[in-house]
């Protein structure tokens, strides 16, 4: 299997859980799920599987991690990663309430490459990430 049939399994998967968790934000207008629940072990597992995904990573990693698959999973299994993904995900709700913060837009825009100002709240980021993924395939 190619990298880049692979990367478009992982993007339908995706969307696939994102329309199985539905909304049911409230009167919040905020998505019911977090980021925690799209990035599983099991969908950050799969995606570290492929070297590709191993070497755009790369340059993200902290010092001393090396670019290799067992390496990675021990960070992203660690309680470091899943606080920084719920702070993530705290910074995202947070930006669509009207809230928006400097530092993650400038993360958004230097770190990812994506348009801060499409990244509104978690449905903007993943919208982001799957339009930029549809656009990278054409």
């Amino acid at each position: 299997e190619t990298g880049a049939s692979y990367a478009n399994e992982q993007m339908n998967q995706l969307q696939s859980i994102i329309a199985g968790l539905g909304r049911s934000g409230g009167t919040t207008g905020q998505p019911a799920y977090r980021l925690g629940d799209i990035l599983t072990m099991e969908v950050l597992e799969a995606m570290l599987a492929e070297e590709s995904m191993l070497a755009s990573v790369a340059s993200h990693l902290p010092m001393g991690i090396a670019a290799e698959a067992g390496a990675v999973v021990r960070v992203v299994r660690s309680a470091d990663f899943r606080a920084a993904v719920d702070s993530f995900d705290h910074a995202l709700r947070l930006s669509a309430s009207g809230h928006p913060d400097n530092g993650l837009a400038m993360f958004l825009r230097h770190g990812l490459g994506l348009d801060a100002a499409q990244c509104n709240g978690i449905d903007g980021y993943i919208n982001s990430l799957l339009n930029r993924q549809d656009h990278s395939n054409q």
